[in-house]
């Protein structure tokens, strides 16, 4: 059944723009008991028949990937700090939903952007380099406690996470990955990057934790 929530936004929308029922009945081409039934929360109206009742209203549909779930993946082994989820389910099937989810989010937001002048790339690249040294050592520290810390909007730390236990399943449990990377392409993305030293070590810290129910 329809969610109340949709029902509740088209009758407020209806009301706000001063639409009876009927006259939306009639703009949207549908029955008037298709709007009375949507409203009250009683239909499981087809998408193109939602789309035409909220045509008439300015609105429409849209739909939007879910974020992941780093706290259920923290769980199963991520190596990133923060606080788990205690009643994540532990197995297969859970790490491999929500390891794709993860591997869509961070491979989209991460995709590389080539717009800088030649010259300003050489500049950036030497200060880029001296801040990577800095970085890799305070990092590294962190890693051998058992996590990475990183702040919420730090993709990059946790595409450097996700890689590392995706390596860690694929190498030490290679019958649980099966056809991950054959049937996302995310997933083989990651896979097939290149493995530093600080995602090997950061895969050790994640194989520790899937020994424990893979």
């Amino acid at each position: 059944m329809l969610t109340i929530d949709v029902g509740t936004h088209l009758r407020s929308t209806r009301r706000a723009l001063g639409l009876s029922q009927s006259a939306l009945a009639t703009a949207a081409d549908v029955s008037l008991a298709t709007v009375q039934n949507v409203e009250a929360g009683r239909a499981n109206p087809s998408l193109s028949t939602l789309s035409r009742l909220l045509a008439p209203l300015g609105t429409g549909l849209s739909f939007t990937p879910t974020a992941a779930d780093w706290r259920a993946l923290i769980t199963l082994g991520l190596p990133l700090a923060g606080e788990g989820d205690p009643l994540v389910r532990l197995d297969a099937e859970t790490l491999r939903r929500h390891v794709g989810r993860a591997a869509i989010e961070v491979t989209r937001d991460t995709q590389p952007t080539d717009t800088q002048p030649t010259d300003t790339k050489s500049a950036n690249t030497e200060s880029a380099n001296t801040e990577s040294a800095d970085t890799e050592s305070a990092n590294t520290e962190s890693a051998d406690t058992g996590a990475i810390g990183a702040e919420p909007a730090d993709t990059e730390r946790r595409r450097e996470c996700v890689q590392a236990l995706l390596c860690a399943t694929e190498t030490h449990f290679p019958s649980v990955v099966g056809r991950w990377g054959a049937t996302s392409p995310a997933i083989r993305d990651l896979l097939a990057a290149p493995r530093t030293g600080r995602i090997v070590k950061l895969a050790r810290i994640a194989r520790s934790r899937l020994a424990e129910y893979l």
